[in-house]
């Protein structure tokens, strides 16, 4: 597992706090929707609070909801998960967006920048 240092050296972007359930399917042959509290949200993808796990490299379909707005919709991927609390003060995992719409995307970077 990589540590949160090592992590912070090579984000691309900033990342804000943020404390909301993000609504997430996984793709493929699983089926149903889980909630997953975030911890913080960039640009690029999100720290996402949670004791059940996904594998490395699993997609979600996700629903992150943003105050007084319509929920970003964006496709991610799993990149790195800890079961440490020591690192974000939770076990969880990193989540890299893959896929987002252009007014997603947009949507996302004004909030990010308020």
């Amino acid at each position: 597992m990589k540590s949160d240092k090592s992590l912070s050296t090579k984000r691309k972007h900033a990342r804000r706090p943020i404390s909301v359930d993000v609504r997430a399917a996984p793709t493929g042959d699983r089926a149903g929707e889980l909630v997953f509290e975030s911890v913080d949200v960039s640009i690029g993808g999100a720290f996402l609070r949670s004791d059940l796990l996904l594998e490395l490299g699993d997609q979600l379909e996700m629903a992150i909801p943003l105050p007084k707005q319509d929920p970003v919709r964006a496709l991610g991927r799993v990149v790195w998960v800890t079961r440490d609390p020591r690192i974000k003060g939770n076990a969880g995992m990193g989540i890299e967006f893959v896929d987002m719409a252009e007014d997603d995307r947009q949507r996302l970077a004004a909030f990010l920048r308020d």
